[in-house]
């Protein structure tokens, strides 16, 4: 990678790198803040009590807890952007390859990715996974396409509970993550198939599919591309199909329940997110879905979904 430089074309000074590493690194400054946090807290700890007072106790542990967890996670997505890149310029890629065209961000090191998201739901993944399939309502035979498949776990999860008996598609932006979804599935036999993709222009005939669905995607994409997808999802199915849209929300809680809003804020802010699921309402039916609810899968995620009548 080239030096970076300032509009005179001089190497940029040592503050100018580390507010650099800060702005591009915010695993890492968060991670620092809860060490701040914590040395703050054990300066002002009476030790000769700290054992027998359950609050003190609990507050340490949970700032530890904190730290080491995002410590953790910034060291394996260090290691696995440096092992597992193939070549990308950075995690999220915006750059076109093999013919696809997106203005969204592309996933690319797919290598490391499920060893990234087994940290951040603190190995809940499989859990997280079947809180979604239980949301889309799936149905022996239908037809699925999983817009953004990332790795293709969502969509194994969902051809699981339908024990195989339907047609299983995914696509995703990045040829990476559709290559090793296709290497997971023919692992385990699945007759899913993963193909490169964009939700913006999804290749496939007008009526296909009974169920599309997507998760963790549309904050990565444009307002604009965001309205192009979900107009591509309402064109694929067939009438009496239904649309899932899974993404990250904020919740309303106390302090310590925004602890876990960390990751939300990560991706763009609690105040940002407070609305992600509502800011796609307009789309939908501006597109024609009818019977549109929303809802939570958890503190960290809500959803969307509807039905294409005719």
């Amino acid at each position: 990678m080239s030096e970076l430089k300032n509009n005179h074309h001089e190497p940029i000074g040592f503050l100018q790198r580390m507010a650099h590493a800060v702005h591009n690194n915010l695993l890492a400054t968060v991670s620092g803040l809860a060490l701040i946090v914590f040395i703050a807290w054990a300066a002002h700890q009476d030790y000769s009590t700290l054992f027998t007072n359950r609050r003190a106790m609990i507050t340490g542990g949970v700032l530890i807890a904190l730290f080491l967890h995002i410590v953790g996670f910034s060291l394996i997505a260090g290691l696995v952007r440096k092992l597992f890149m193939d070549g990308a310029n950075g995690s999220h890629d915006h750059t076109h390859h093999a013919g696809l065209e997106t203005r969204g961000a592309a996933l690319r090191w797919s290598k490391g990715y499920d060893w990234l998201v087994t940290i951040a739901t603190f190995g809940r993944e499989t859990v997280l996974r079947e809180q979604i399939i239980d949301v889309a309502d799936l149905k022996p035979g239908d037809a699925i396409i999983d817009v953004g498949c990332g790795t293709g776990t969502l969509l194994l999860t969902a051809e699981k509970r339908l024990n195989s008996v339907g047609r299983f598609v995914g696509t995703d932006a990045a040829h990476q993550m559709a290559a090793t979804a296709q290497e997971k599935a023919n692992k385990t036999g699945s007759s899913a198939i993963f193909q490169p993709g964009l939700i913006e222009r999804i290749e496939f005939e007008e009526g296909e599919f009974d169920v599309a669905m997507n998760s963790l995607m549309m904050h990565h994409l444009p307002e604009e591309e965001q309205e192009k997808g979900v107009a591509e999802m309402y064109r694929v199915l067939k009438a009496g199909g239904r649309i899932l849209i899974v993404d990250i929300e904020s919740s309303e809680g106390s302090r310590w329940q925004k602890l876990a809003d960390v990751y939300v804020n990560l991706h763009g802010g609690a105040e940002r997110s407070k609305n992600s699921m509502r800011s796609l309402i307009p789309y939908l039916q501006a597109a024609g879905f009818k019977n549109i609810e929303m809802g939570k899968v958890n503190r960290q995620m809500g959803y969307v979904k509807a039905e294409k009548l005719d």
